[in-house]
């Protein structure tokens, strides 16, 4: 659900966007678009401007800075949307579609919850600190890029792709993954203590007395 307009988030993005000469137009809903690129790399930024109710056209790149958060990214991004080398742990405030690849590589992620879950070219989740691919887009349209982490698991990756790399080898498609690695360690011990509850359940139920509600007749 989009935001509503405020005067003082787009005041914010206007200003943004003029201080680092981006050009920029005003649409008819009042909403602002940047239909180039939108790059503010390497500029020691510690947070990003209100930029929610911006839509870029282009990439957009805000690399190399020292965000911790991406809160206030733009509202949609029609191609590249890369936010590489910074200090994220969390990837909530991405557009939720992005149309060309999307980069997140050598930050501090331990999830990909909030992330993209539509990217048209390349997911690169590589060097970061990733205990599980949940929250994770379910498609990506070219390859998917999570080596160098601390996986136990697949489980949770695109079950379509190109390619995914990872640090338990390449693979072309979801069939090739093994079997021992769709499924964590983890999730597979929350299902054999579900197995254990359900099967002690079941005993109870059998043990349980027979309550009678009258007296017994016997027909001789």
């Amino acid at each position: 659900m989009k935001k509503p307009f405020t005067k003082s988030a787009l005041s914010e993005a206007e200003q943004a966007l003029k201080n680092w000469g981006i050009k920029y137009e005003i649409k008819p809903d009042g909403s602002l678009h940047v239909p180039k690129d939108l790059n503010i790399s390497n500029k020691g930024l510690t947070e990003l401007p209100d930029l929610s109710q911006v839509s870029v056209g282009g990439n957009f790149y805000c690399d190399s800075n020292q965000l911790t958060s991406l809160e206030g990214a733009p509202q949609s991004v029609g191609g590249y949307f890369s936010c590489a080398s910074n200090q994220l742990t969390s990837l909530k405030g991405t557009p939720q579609s992005v149309g060309g690849n999307f980069s997140c590589g050598s930050n501090q992620l331990t999830s990909l919850e909030g992330g993209p879950q539509t990217v048209g070219g390349y997911f690169y989740c590589d060097s970061n600190q990733l205990t599980s691919l949940k929250g994770a887009p379910r498609f990506v349209t070219d390859s998917f890029y999570c080596d160098n982490n601390q996986l136990t698991s697949l489980e949770g990756a695109p079950t379509m792709f190109k390619k995914l790399m990872s640090d338990f080898g390449k693979f072309n498609s979801w069939d090739a993954i093994p079997e021992e690695l769709r499924v964590s360690p983890q999730t597979k011990e929350e299902e054999r203590q579900a197995a254990i509850e359900k099967s002690i359940e079941a005993a109870t139920v059998l043990q349980a007395p027979l309550k009678l509600r009258g007296p017994l007749r016997f027909r001789l």
